[in-house]
Protein backbone atom coordinates (compact mmCIF):
# COMPACT_ATOMS: atom_id res chain seq x y z
CA UNK A 1 0.00 0.00 0.00
CA UNK A 2 1.18 3.53 -0.68
CA UNK A 3 1.78 6.11 2.07
CA UNK A 4 -1.47 7.82 1.06
CA UNK A 5 -3.34 4.52 1.48
CA UNK A 6 -1.82 3.94 4.92
CA UNK A 7 -2.74 7.50 5.90
CA UNK A 8 -6.34 7.02 4.75
CA UNK A 9 -6.80 3.71 6.58
CA UNK A 10 -5.33 5.00 9.86
CA UNK A 11 -7.48 8.13 9.62
CA UNK A 12 -10.59 5.97 9.16
CA UNK A 13 -9.59 3.83 12.15
CA UNK A 14 -8.89 6.85 14.40
CA UNK A 15 -12.19 8.52 13.49
CA UNK A 16 -14.07 5.52 14.88
CA UNK A 17 -12.71 5.94 18.43
CA UNK A 18 -14.13 8.04 21.24
CA UNK A 19 -10.81 9.73 21.88
CA UNK A 20 -9.59 13.31 21.46
CA UNK A 21 -9.65 13.23 17.67
CA UNK A 22 -6.68 15.46 16.70
CA UNK A 23 -4.35 13.58 19.06
CA UNK A 24 -5.58 10.12 18.06
CA UNK A 25 -5.48 10.93 14.34
CA UNK A 26 -2.00 12.46 14.42
CA UNK A 27 -0.46 9.53 16.31
CA UNK A 28 -2.36 6.88 14.32
CA UNK A 29 -1.15 8.40 11.04
CA UNK A 30 2.40 8.70 12.39
CA UNK A 31 2.29 5.07 13.49
CA UNK A 32 1.02 3.96 10.11
CA UNK A 33 3.82 5.76 8.25
CA UNK A 34 6.82 4.89 10.47
CA UNK A 35 7.23 1.31 9.17
CA UNK A 36 8.00 2.81 5.75
CA UNK A 37 10.80 5.00 7.11
CA UNK A 38 13.14 2.79 5.10
CA UNK A 39 11.31 4.03 1.99
CA UNK A 40 13.73 6.98 2.05
CA UNK A 41 16.12 4.68 0.16
CA UNK A 42 13.54 4.08 -2.61
CA UNK A 43 15.71 5.33 -5.46
CA UNK A 44 18.89 3.49 -4.41
CA UNK A 45 18.57 -0.04 -5.76
CA UNK A 46 21.18 -1.44 -3.34
CA UNK A 47 19.22 -0.21 -0.31
CA UNK A 48 15.79 -1.08 -1.69
CA UNK A 49 16.18 -4.73 -0.86
CA UNK A 50 15.74 -3.74 2.79
CA UNK A 51 12.32 -2.14 2.25
CA UNK A 52 9.57 -3.99 4.09
CA UNK A 53 12.01 -5.88 6.28
CA UNK A 54 12.84 -5.16 9.93
CA UNK A 55 10.85 -1.94 10.16
CA UNK A 56 7.75 -4.06 9.45
CA UNK A 57 7.93 -6.10 12.66
CA UNK A 58 6.68 -6.13 16.22
CA UNK A 59 10.30 -5.71 17.34
CA UNK A 60 10.49 -2.34 15.60
CA UNK A 61 7.05 -1.44 16.98
CA UNK A 62 8.30 -2.18 20.51
CA UNK A 63 11.34 0.05 19.92
CA UNK A 64 9.16 2.90 18.60
CA UNK A 65 6.68 2.61 21.50
CA UNK A 66 9.56 2.67 23.99
CA UNK A 67 10.93 5.88 22.48
CA UNK A 68 7.45 7.41 22.40
CA UNK A 69 6.79 6.42 26.02
CA UNK A 70 9.78 8.45 27.21
CA UNK A 71 9.28 11.32 24.76
CA UNK A 72 5.57 12.02 25.44
CA UNK A 73 4.17 13.22 28.75
CA UNK A 74 0.77 14.69 27.90
CA UNK A 75 -1.88 12.25 26.64
CA UNK A 76 0.68 9.44 26.76
CA UNK A 77 -1.85 6.61 26.82
CA UNK A 78 -3.78 7.95 23.82
CA UNK A 79 -0.53 8.54 21.95
CA UNK A 80 0.79 5.03 22.58
CA UNK A 81 -2.54 3.39 21.79
CA UNK A 82 -3.10 5.38 18.59
CA UNK A 83 0.48 5.02 17.36
CA UNK A 84 0.52 1.30 18.11
CA UNK A 85 -2.76 0.60 16.35
CA UNK A 86 -1.74 2.69 13.33
CA UNK A 87 1.53 0.76 13.15
CA UNK A 88 -0.22 -2.63 13.51
CA UNK A 89 -2.74 -1.68 10.83
CA UNK A 90 0.17 -0.94 8.50
CA UNK A 91 1.67 -4.36 9.19
CA UNK A 92 -1.60 -6.20 8.63
CA UNK A 93 -2.22 -4.37 5.36
CA UNK A 94 1.30 -4.98 4.04
CA UNK A 95 1.14 -8.67 4.96
CA UNK A 96 -2.14 -8.98 3.05
CA UNK A 97 -1.53 -6.61 0.12
CA UNK A 98 2.08 -7.35 -0.71
CA UNK A 99 3.20 -5.63 -3.89
CA UNK A 100 6.93 -6.12 -3.47
CA UNK A 101 8.12 -9.58 -4.48
CA UNK A 102 11.72 -8.36 -4.70
CA UNK A 103 12.44 -8.88 -1.00
CA UNK A 104 10.20 -11.83 -0.25
CA UNK A 105 6.44 -12.04 -0.10
CA UNK A 106 5.02 -10.76 3.18
CA UNK A 107 6.63 -9.11 6.18
CA UNK A 108 8.90 -10.33 9.03
CA UNK A 109 6.11 -9.67 11.54
CA UNK A 110 7.63 -11.63 14.43
CA UNK A 111 11.21 -10.39 14.10
CA UNK A 112 13.45 -10.65 16.19
CA UNK A 113 11.83 -13.88 17.44
CA UNK A 114 11.27 -15.41 14.01
CA UNK A 115 12.94 -14.33 10.75
CA UNK A 116 10.35 -15.86 8.43
CA UNK A 117 7.95 -13.73 6.43
CA UNK A 118 4.23 -13.74 7.27
CA UNK A 119 1.82 -13.49 4.34
CA UNK A 120 -1.94 -14.04 4.47
CA UNK A 121 -3.01 -13.61 0.87
CA UNK A 122 -1.97 -11.56 -2.10
CA UNK A 123 -4.19 -9.07 -3.89
CA UNK A 124 -1.56 -8.14 -6.45
CA UNK A 125 -0.43 -9.79 -9.66
CA UNK A 126 2.72 -11.85 -9.06
CA UNK A 127 3.56 -13.56 -12.32
CA UNK A 128 6.68 -13.76 -14.44
CA UNK A 129 5.38 -11.11 -16.82
CA UNK A 130 5.43 -8.59 -13.97
CA UNK A 131 8.62 -9.78 -12.27
CA UNK A 132 10.60 -6.84 -13.67
CA UNK A 133 8.30 -4.37 -11.91
CA UNK A 134 9.50 -4.55 -8.33
CA UNK A 135 10.99 -2.10 -5.85
CA UNK A 136 14.42 -2.99 -7.25
CA UNK A 137 13.41 -1.08 -10.37
CA UNK A 138 11.50 1.86 -8.89
CA UNK A 139 10.71 3.71 -12.13
CA UNK A 140 9.44 0.51 -13.78
CA UNK A 141 7.31 -0.20 -10.73
CA UNK A 142 5.76 3.27 -10.74
CA UNK A 143 5.07 3.12 -14.45
CA UNK A 144 3.57 -0.37 -14.58
CA UNK A 145 2.22 -1.39 -11.15
CA UNK A 146 1.23 1.74 -9.24
CA UNK A 147 -2.13 2.06 -11.04
CA UNK A 148 -3.14 -1.42 -9.85
CA UNK A 149 -2.18 -0.61 -6.26
CA UNK A 150 -4.00 2.73 -6.31
CA UNK A 151 -7.14 1.07 -7.67
CA UNK A 152 -7.17 -1.28 -4.68
CA UNK A 153 -6.73 1.71 -2.34
CA UNK A 154 -9.43 3.89 -3.92
CA UNK A 155 -12.27 2.82 -1.54
CA UNK A 156 -10.11 3.78 1.45
CA UNK A 157 -9.42 7.23 -0.04
CA UNK A 158 -13.12 7.82 -0.67
CA UNK A 159 -14.25 6.70 2.78
CA UNK A 160 -11.53 8.78 4.49
CA UNK A 161 -12.60 11.82 2.45
CA UNK A 162 -16.23 11.31 3.50
CA UNK A 163 -15.25 11.05 7.18
CA UNK A 164 -13.01 14.10 6.93
CA UNK A 165 -15.81 16.12 5.37
CA UNK A 166 -18.20 15.09 8.15
CA UNK A 167 -15.65 16.02 10.84
CA UNK A 168 -14.99 19.42 9.26
CA UNK A 169 -18.73 20.21 9.04
CA UNK A 170 -19.24 19.60 12.79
Amino acid sequence: MTPLGHTATSFIMACKWNRPLPIAVSYAISGSLIPDIDFIAFFWDELNRYHRTYTHSIGFLALCLSVLFFAIRKNRLIALYSFGLGFLLHLVIDAAMDANPSNGIGIPLLWPFYDGYIHWFDTTIQDKAHAAYTWHTPWNYIGHRLGHVLLIELPFYLYAAILLRRKVKK
